[in-house]
């Protein structure tokens, strides 16, 4: 997929055929990266009228792939787009954080859908305080409840639990997955938790 090829270069994550397709459609390559920076931009700006525990993470998540997509942008063809948060009278941004950071949860012994940051990528895997370690089919049944399901094609290595063992993970670009976030945090899909 050519949107994921653009996500990898930005993220300095690319295979050789990946950037072998994005040099042979240079046009469609800063288009897609200018798409891209907008997509986010609106993120931000749905986020930042959101609240909730999940807020601050959110907004450091997006804040982070932005600076990657603008970086490559402007590494590529020297543009420069303003982005919501560096408008004039815009509140001041913190700075965005970096590694994988899980989002925090409400205290529970069942299994929930858990979700962190790394590498560009959102992470999922089935867990909770006090749960049982979760299966893969736990996580196809969580991610389906969410209205998750595209992010479950994404194999990602297992995620190690706080309490010792490894729960399988999935994973997927951010650029597949802004929309289910913005509809999770926004409380507009099934298991979000805003109302």
């Amino acid at each position: 997929m050519f949107e994921a090829a653009v996500t990898a270069h930005a993220a300095g994550e690319a295979s050789a055929s990946e950037l072998k397709a994005l040099e042979a459609h240079p046009d469609e390559w800063t288009r897609v990266l200018r798409r891209l920076v907008f997509e986010t931009d609106d993120a931000l700006r749905s986020t930042l009228r959101s609240s909730g525990e999940e807020r601050d993470q959110v907004l450091a998540d997006l804040r982070a792939e932005r600076d990657r997509l603008a970086a490559a942008l402007a590494a590529r063809t020297g543009d420069s787009i303003v982005g919501v948060e560096d408008r004039p009278g815009a509140p001041s941004r913190a700075p965005a954080g970096g590694g994988a950071a899980p989002v925090a949860a409400e205290p529970q012994e069942t299994l929930a859908l858990q979700a962190s940051w790394s590498d560009g990528r959102v992470v999922v895997w089935p867990g909770g305080p006090g749960a049982p370690v979760g299966t893969s089919g736990d996580l196809d049944r969580l991610l389906a409840g969410s209205e998750g399901a595209g992010i479950g094609g994404g194999r990602h290595a297992p995620v190690s639990l706080p309490s010792g063992p490894a729960v399988g993970a999935r994973s997927a670009p951010i650029s597949q997955t802004l929309g289910w976030l913005v509809g999770l945090g926004a409380g507009a899909l099934p298991g979000s938790a805003a109302g």
